[in-house]
């Protein structure tokens, strides 16, 4: 599909939607949106992350252990390429405060699901989509970031192979059109409400008036109503009493999508040019980033009391 015949598309969707007008519902709104990457059979686009956050203490009674509050600032450039029903070729680059810089990969050209991570120089073969996609969100923990965004909220809507495909508007309590504002050219509903994204925070969206296309998300930190509650929800699910400290959390999380097309793709295009040294293993370790940065990471990966948490430096 061309450029020209996607937003042909895409406006045709709008202009046949219940509700597009100035009265649209943010409901309707993220139904439109849901829509109109079903109908997609590509999606290709740039874009950033920039993350600037702090997480404060948590403590763990049942096991008398902490996890020490911790800083972190990054911004990460990534690449998608998408195709239906299960082609996906999602990379990025972060550069962060804590330890330079370090890319990653998951991809699957229509054989294989893998996942690329370049601090330890390997690529891995997972079993699932799902896997691949949650290795994603994963790595970025294990890095040191405190709230690792979901950049794989697009390929979720996209793809209709996924076996448990999410739909990020539903965790959205209450939202709210608060106002209109163009993300570069493209004129965008401002939509915002609290929401369950990392556990729990302020969201807010950025969709485009013209075809309905996610064009930016943030995520700034709960108050403190918000930091008990997830808590309690914590705590049911973990099991023990999850308690975090008087310190509200800090900072925002933003990720933008620029530069979105629809081109025409084949299987070559989703085989993700690994960089020279990297080796095939087996499974993804917690070794491969303690041995490989070490300089991220305590001596202990964890015990009690607080002094050896995983992530370090601590703040107070």
């Amino acid at each position: 599909m061309t450029k020209t015949r996607f937003f042909a598309l895409a406006i045709a969707i709008m202009l046949s939607s219940h509700g597009c007008g100035a009265n649209s519902t943010p409901r309707e709104i993220f139904q439109n949106v849901t829509a109109t990457y079903k109908s997609m059979q590509t999606y290709k686009a740039e874009g950033t992350i920039i993350s600037d956050t702090e997480r404060p203490r948590i403590k763990f009674s049942s096991s008398d252990t902490d996890w020490p509050g911790r800083k972190f600032s990054s911004e990460t450039s990534f690449g998608i390429l998408l195709k239906k029903p299960n082609l996906y070729l999602i990379s990025w680059t972060q550069r962060n405060t804590r330890g330079g810089t370090w890319s990653g990969a998951v991809w699957n050209d229509g054989t294989q699901a893998y996942v690329y991570v370049g601090v330890a120089k390997a690529y891995y073969k997972v079993s699932t989509d799902e896997r691949a996609f949650g290795d994603a969100r994963t790595i970025p923990l294990f890095m040191g970031d405190v709230m690792s965004s979901d950049r794989d909220t697009i390929a979720l809507l996209f793809l209709p192979g996924l076996k448990e495909p999410r739909d990020p508007f539903s965790r959205m309590d209450a939202p709210k059109i608060i106002k209109t504002e163009k993300v570069e050219e493209d004129d965008c509903y401002v939509i915002s409400g609290a929401s369950t994204a990392y556990g729990c925070c302020k969201e807010t969206w950025w969709i485009s008036k013209l075809n309905h296309l996610i064009r930016k998300n943030s995520c700034e930190p709960p108050s403190r109503e918000q930091r008990e509650e997830y808590s309690k929800r914590l705590s049911a699910r973990m099991g023990g009493n999850w308690i975090f400290s008087e310190a509200e959390w800090k900072g925002s999380i933003t990720e933008l999508h620029m530069r979105i097309s629809s081109p025409e793709l084949s299987k070559k295009d989703f085989q993700f040019a690994l960089p020279e040294g990297a080796v095939l293993r087996s499974e993804m370790s917690l070794n491969d980033f303690q041995l490989l940065r070490p300089e991220l990471w305590r001596p202990e990966p964890l015990r009690p009391k607080g002094e050896g948490a995983i992530f370090g430096p601590e703040t107070k």
